[in-house]
């Protein structure tokens, strides 16, 4: 059974479109959401993030376009493509390089985040 609180991610997406194809970073649900385990970024348009690392697992998904992710101590980079993924390990410094068109997902998680 569907809830009440559907969410629409088009929608959001066209809400949000101009500022996405600036290349910004914006929270999925913001920071006043009740559920503070995991942090949802919306990353649109050219951009590259570069030297991020998260103390657990990073998530990463392409949902348009493409990104070249490196990680650090790596000699070749990974590129994402529209509707692919990948896992960053804990305390793994890693960059993100989005295409013009592109919009991402980068995912975090803290156990205790809700504690």
């Amino acid at each position: 059974m569907i809830g009440e609180n559907v969410f629409d991610l088009n929608q959001w997406l066209g809400e949000n479109k101009e500022v996405l194809s600036k290349g910004e970073a914006l929270s999925l649900f913001g920071d006043t959401h009740h559920d503070k385990e995991f942090k949802v970024l919306v990353v649109g348009g050219k951009n590259k993030q570069e030297k991020q690392s998260w103390k657990y697992d990073t998530w990463l998904f392409q949902l348009k376009g493409t990104a070249t992710v490196t990680i650090a101590g790596k000699d070749e980079s990974q590129v994402l493509n529209e509707k692919f993924c990948g896992i960053i390990p804990p305390n793994t410094e890693y960059s993100v390089a989005r295409d013009q068109n592109s919009i991402g997902f980068v995912i975090t998680s803290d156990p205790l985040g809700n504690k």
